[in-house]
């Protein structure tokens, strides 16, 4: 595990968050309270082919669950899971808070008027094949839909993505994951993998996320929307991070700088070689920074850096379970010489002092 910056004095105390029944959360006004905690979910394009994986994702969640599908033969299929179905989301009755695309690339634009029509809460698009191709049609279909999208103040995640988990409300985004029981950590991925594996690693360890968002190509909202979010977000003490590029720098920057005294936030930073740079083009379509602009930013902002799934969960756990310390000094017993070195030379480069 590497911390970019020595040993931080006096960490920040992480607590589960308790809150008193029937308080409002500080961020029911946010312009994204809707597309984080939804009251109600539709979701497009659920179809046999994939076992309607999406309409199994949001089968534990707490509301009303919709699926808009214009093929009559899916119909019977997605009715059997005890969802009723459209054919257009206009034609939904009442306010549909979180909408789920999994449709071909080239309807998006045409559901997406749909959405702003409904004035729906906030969009995921699951759907991939925009920027990330390199192709001039998927720039050109991006290009389209951050319009339309800006132009409605329409909050859109992704494309490319797999959007949100909110398991206190049994909003997931893998139906493996867990419902009902939440904790700490809010997590936000450029990576569905990585967030996966988060989720289900973390709850191994006995480390649950309150919202978890993978949010791809973050071609309308990147990461500094939903760091600003869960800011202000009374369910979560603790931030982590996968990020691969950010569109505004200096706003990450200054959040950061503004979250790290009050909740610490731990960063893994995908594509720090040339190689894994031209990887995240082709993976999110990010820009990759130089890692010594990143490594700065973590010196001036007091955010922590991690280079692994397995960092991140230890660092999780340290903040989560470790009582805080204002020392830097620390006993070593170990059963091997060799053992013994190592561990001085990790504990050392960590700001550690190991007394001889």
């Amino acid at each position: 595990m590497r911390i970019s910056h020595s040993v931080r004095k006096a960490p920040v105390p992480v607590r589960q968050p308790e809150r008193r029944s029937g308080e409002r959360s500080m961020n029911s006004t946010h312009p994204l309270h809707r597309l984080l905690h939804p009251r109600s979910v539709a979701v497009v394009g659920a179809k046999r082919a994939n076992d309607y994986r999406w309409l199994r994702c949001v089968s534990t969640f707490q509301g009303p669950v919709y699926s808009v599908n214009i093929d009559a033969t899916e119909t019977p299929g997605i009715e059997a899971l005890g969802v009723r179905n459209y054919a257009r989301l206009t034609d939904i009755p009442g306010p549909v808070d979180y909408v789920i695309l999994s449709i071909p690339r080239e309807v998006v634009p045409w559901v997406l008027r749909d959405c702003i029509a409904k004035q729906v809460g906030g969009v995921m698009l699951f759907t991939s094949g925009f920027s990330e191709t390199g192709t001039d049609k998927g720039r050109d279909l991006e290009r389209t839909i951050v319009q339309m999208a800006q132009e409605a103040d329409l909050p859109l995640v992704g494309p490319n993505c797999m959007g949100i988990f909110n398991p206190k409300i049994g909003l997931r985004n893998f139906p493996e994951l867990y419902a009902g029981e939440s904790g700490p950590v809010g997590f936000l991925s450029q990576s569905g993998t990585h967030g996966y594996n988060f989720a289900l690693m973390g709850a191994l360890q006995g480390i649950k996320v309150s919202k978890l968002i993978s949010y791809g190509n973050a071609v309308v909202l990147d990461s500094p929307d939903y760091l600003e979010y869960l800011r202000d977000d009374a369910e979560t003490s603790i931030i982590g991070m996968y990020i691969e590029g950010v569109r505004d720098g200096r706003r990450l920057f200054r959040l950061l700088q503004e979250l790290t005294p009050r909740k610490p936030v731990v960063i893994w930073k995908g594509g720090q070689t040339e190689a894994g740079t031209r990887a995240t083009a082709s993976h999110t379509g990010s820009l990759a920074e130089s890692m010594l602009i990143w490594r700065a930013v973590m010196r001036q902002t007091g955010a922590i850096e991690v280079d692994s799934l397995e960092d991140m969960l230890d660092t999780m756990a340290a903040f989560l379970f470790v009582q805080p310390t204002t020392q830097d000094r620390v006993a070593l017993i170990s059963m091997t010489g060799g053992q013994s070195v190592v561990t001085t030379d990790a504990f050392a480069k960590a700001g550690l002092q190991v007394p001889t």
